[in-house]
């Protein structure tokens, strides 16, 4: 039987990154999250040859070492690490074959991103604004912590800066006030297309725009400005500097996109979609060497698909390869040749390695070049299975499911829901979340379904946006829908169902027992009981309004109605909550609300706090406190 310490014994491997000629992968090994401490450990960069051999640890502590990129003539390693200052990350520069790592002169204040010029003379970066970058006391001197704050009126913004790699302290790009969230060099080291929003609030991630920034003090030149409710991420200039590619989908959290790919002129110029009509979610792209075409890895129903878009007058999507794998967020890393590319690869069975791609023919031959965690394939031999169904209104609907070894017959069931609720459930092997449940629950003789409600990512911009203007409607009876199909099948018994879920997933799944009482037990992470006081309360605000594509503030308008908070005279489902107290995503308070009104109305329910946690639990000791709290929920209930 699995147990939580198995699960939390894995390394994570993140960041997978392939150097210019091809010939070696550096990427991030992550301590195992076992144990009872309550911070993570350190994490430190890996280099691994293409041609094969052993894979080696390059960095040492302390402290925490992460996103690693090569300078574009491959001899030199740039990445961040907090070895100076606990919790600020700060550049550093390391040989490629071997040598201490150098400190680049950056002003106080964590990096946050960064990427190589064009020819490896500099460093572009982001940093956010700080009181003493004008002259003020300093961050932490005198009473600072204290003092009162104008609440949304004393504004920090994520500004470019620029270092030089053979020394000197960095300057800022420019001094106007533009958030800038994502950017990317032009090909001359002249400009950079960045996505930038007018205001530095988490909510203005919702209503970015595409620019060019000149580093000769030019204002920000607008390229393309998406419609309402479209988001624009990941600019990708072309070889010849002419065009920018980018990914634009419904709108989910930064680092989270998935959609159509588009280009437009450097110069300014109508905008063009590459993939209208595309029946899976484009995550990263990549141009090729000629710049006719665009390497990409997308989301593909369950799935991970890599394949090629034109970028020609005939544009598309031509599928090179698709397997029941994840490749995460970060996508694929390419060589200089456009053919070549790197990727951290798990599976449900096997923990993340890192994996070389080759195209060639058509075709996407695979090399393993890790394998970390060898022992792995003979303790985990649970796999997901792709199930298919139909909601009410005939659409179908696809998700995982994981069974019991061996199952015969019906057997409990628990449906986690994914957040996002752009996201989406794949064939990942997940150490935390309540996704992490899944071989868990299954070795305890409970299946569990992951549903891809309409809204998720994977099947194309308009599956995405399926549920604007319809929150916990045709999600939650798309949900359903599945559940009766297990039972329909035989593969679940209708007496022994439960529901879980964190942050959308979360809300959902306090939506769900609120609406039916066929769940047993409930875990809500994270969720939001109230639409109108998370409107008042989250730094997100901007974004349920677009997909509820309502006013907040009517009375019985949408934030009203599919508020879970009204509709708790229903509930009869024994239900755990879960919050991080230092959630600004999900206010916690959303927790506090839904917990008192079940409590008050004779319910079964705790309410379980994570200190100092934000919108999701990064120590140790709260993960495993997830994962152990959750599976016993389940199971004492559903045995």
């Amino acid at each position: 039987m699995l147990s939580v310490d198995d699960l939390l014994s894995y390394r994570g491997v993140t960041d997978a990154r392939i150097s210019p000629d091809g010939r070696r992968v550096a990427f991030v090994v992550q301590a195992p999250l076992a144990g009872e401490r309550a911070k993570p450990e350190g994490s430190r960069i890996w280099l691994v040859d293409a041609a094969g051999g052993d894979a080696r640890q390059v960095t040492q502590g302390p402290g925490r070492d992460s996103a690693p990129a090569w300078s574009p003539d491959g001899t030199t390693l740039a990445f961040l690490s907090d070895r100076a200052e606990k919790g600020t990350a700060r550049l550093y520069l390391l040989p490629a074959d071997g040598g201490e790592a150098r400190a680049l002169d950056t002003p106080k204040g964590a990096v946050k991103r960064f990427a190589w010029s064009p020819d490896g003379a500099r460093i572009a970066f982001l940093r956010t604004d700080r009181k003493d970058d004008t002259g003020g006391e300093g961050e932490d001197k005198g009473d600072e912590k204290t003092a009162p704050v104008v609440f949304e009126e004393e504004p920090r913004y994520d500004r470019l800066w620029l270092v030089d790699v053979a020394g000197g302290a960095a300057r800022k790009v420019a001094e106007a006030d533009a958030q800038v969230w994502e950017f990317a060099w032009l090909p001359d080291g002249q400009a950079l297309a960045v996505v930038v929003a007018d205001e530095p609030t988490a909510a203005a991630w919702y209503g970015c725009r595409l620019a060019r920034l000149g580093l000769d003090g030019d204002a920000l030149t607008t390229l393309y400005t998406p419609p309402a409710g479209r988001q624009v991420a990941r600019p990708a200039p072309s070889p010849d500097g002419h065009s920018v590619a980018f990914v634009s989908c419904a709108w989910s959290d930064p680092g989270m996109s998935g959609g159509d790919l588009w280009v437009v002129p450097a110069g300014r110029g109508p905008a063009r979609n590459l993939t209208p009509g595309l029946d899976c979610s484009v995550n990263t792209a990549t141009w090729r060497p000629d710049g006719g075409a665009l390497l990409c890895d997308a989301y593909d129903d369950n799935e991970v698909s890599v394949g090629l878009v034109g970028a020609g007058e005939a544009p598309g999507w031509e599928r090179l390869w698709r397997g029941p794998v994840s490749f995460g967020y970060g996508g694929i890393s390419v060589a200089a040749d456009g053919a070549t590319f790197a990727v951290r690869r798990d599976s449900a069975a096997e923990p993340g390695d890192i994996w070389l791609g080759r195209v060639a023919g058509g075709e996407v031959a695979w090399t393993r070049l890790t394998d970390l965690h060898a022992g792995a394939r003979e303790n985990l031999t649970l796999a997901f299975e792709d199930v298919r169904w139909h909601a009410a209104d005939g659409l179908e609907i696809g998700g995982l499911l994981m069974r019991p070894a061996g199952a015969a017959g019906a057997a409990p069931l628990v449906t986690i829901v994914h957040g996002g609720p752009t996201g989406m459930s794949g064939h990942g092997f997940n150490t935390r979340g309540l996704s992490a449940l899944a071989p868990l629950l299954a070795s305890r003789g409970i299946a569990v379904l992951l549903p891809n409600y309409r809204g998720s990512n994977g099947r194309g911009v308009a599956f995405a946006e399926a549920d604007h203007g319809d929150m916990g409607g045709g999600e939650f009876t798309d949900v359903l829908a599945g559940v009766d199909h297990l039972v329909a099948t035989g593969v679940a018994d209708p007496a022994r169902l439960g529901i879980g879920g964190w942050s959308y997933g979360g809300y959902m799944t306090m939506w769900a027992v609120t609406q039916t009482d066929r769940f047993k037990a409930a875990v809500a992470g994270a969720g939001i009981a109230n639409w109108l006081s998370f409107h008042g309360g989250s730094i997100l605000h901007a974004w349920d309004r677009l997909i509820a594509e309502a006013d907040p503030y009517a009375p019985d308008g949408l934030f009203t109605q599919r508020s879970p908070i009204y509709a708790t005279a229903r509930v009869t489902t024994p239900t755990l909550i879960l919050h991080g107290d230092a959630d600004r995503d999900v206010p916690p308070g959303q927790s506090h609300e839904f917990y008192r009104a079940l409590k008050d109305r004779g319910v079964e329910t705790r309410l379980v706090l994570y200190p100092g946690a934000p919108h999701g639990p990064r120590e140790p000791r709260h993960i495993r406190d997830v994962l152990e709290r959750s599976l016993a929920w389940f199971t004492e209930r559903l045995a």
